[in-house]
């Protein structure tokens, strides 16, 4: 594999899951040329390896404005390109899931949200925003 320079801006990911990042981004970068292949390949990869609701973001000039649960954030350079990976939670219960759950019905929703709806406790997930404007 093809080494690639990687400057790490921001991280709340523990070194495990950088070095994942990094290993990633080195396989996308030798087999796509496109921003957005490059960017669904990240996200795909991390999908599988540690549940769903990963969303990258990756260009030469963008700005972002997101909200991301956990330690699950990181915004790096690979190259001339800037990176942004991140995990949202499911804020309803505060789980995740892997590809292949079942897609969840209109009736579940609905008994959920009136589930949330009774309850006088707080949700269980925790977001951070994160504002981000990219120029280079």
């Amino acid at each position: 594999m093809t080494e690639i320079k990687v400057d790490v801006r921001i991280s709340e990911m523990d070194k495990d899951m950088v070095k994942s990042v990094v290993d990633v981004t080195a396989e996308a970068l030798q087999r796509f040329t496109v921003d957005r292949d490059i960017a669904s390949h990240i996200k795909h990869e991390f999908d599988w390896k540690y549940g769903v609701l990963w969303h990258c973001v990756v260009g030469k000039d963008y700005g972002s404005y997101v909200s991301y649960s956990g330690e699950n954030m990181i915004y790096f350079y690979a190259g001339h390109r800037a990176i942004l990976l991140f995990r949202t939670s499911d804020c309803f219960d505060g789980k995740t899931g892997r590809p292949g759950i079942e897609p969840e019905t209109p009736r579940m929703r609905h008994q959920r949200a009136s589930q949330r709806a009774n309850s006088t406790s707080w949700p269980s997930c925790f977001c951070t925003t994160f504002i981000l404007h990219i120029t280079r």
